[in-house]
């Protein structure tokens, strides 16, 4: 493997990365710019993230990668300066990534306080999630309007949209912080 990117399908709002002018319809892998140090790519609906080998983290597609959400990314866009992510993931409307020190940032809608930041309002540049008890992270799951974490000591936090109970803290309240989910 060589550390290209390739990409093919829907790209209505530039989420596979080819530039302006590019068919709303790739329907064969097509690859992305000549960058051969790619090794983690995510993909949603309309975005897509991924990381480098330097740890560099790039997203681009739908508008809520852009600062103020007006724009399509069209080619993949660093974020930030920092070089050390660890992992990222995504969904339709939201971004989470971990980075090696063991914090975790989201962004994106938090219409259903989804980004576990306290609060409802979206976010359109990565926001740090704070763990209650001041511990680390060590990964993320993104889904479409809540999201769940496990830290450092191996324990469940989910936060977001919970009419389904599909927090799992056996209630149906939705919830805007990181919450622990108990077995």
């Amino acid at each position: 493997m060589n550390g290209t990117m390739w990409c093919w399908g829907r790209n209505t709002t530039g989420h596979l990365g080819l530039g302006a002018g590019s068919p709303q319809q790739v329907r064969v892998p097509t690859q992305v710019g000549t960058d051969s140090d790619w090794s983690l790519v995510r993909a949603s609906q309309n975005s897509t993230c991924a990381l480098k080998t330097n740890g560099s983290l790039w997203c681009w597609g739908d508008s809520f990668f852009d600062p103020i959400g007006q724009r399509a990314i069209l080619t993949p866009e660093r974020v930030g300066t920092d070089t050390d992510w660890v992992t990222v993931e995504i969904e339709t409307f939201s971004v989470c990534g971990v980075k090696a020190t063991g914090q975790l940032w989201c962004w994106g809608r938090n219409d259903e306080g989804q980004l576990g930041l306290g609060n409802n309002q979206s976010m359109y540049t990565p926001q740090q999630v704070a763990h209650a008890d001041g511990g680390t992270w060590r990964g993320v799951g993104v889904g479409r309007f809540f999201h769940c974490a496990v830290d450092s000591a191996h324990d469940l936090f989910c936060t977001g949209e919970n009419l389904a109970g599909q927090l799992g803290l056996g209630d149906t309240m939705r919830r805007n912080v990181l919450t622990p989910v108990t077995f």
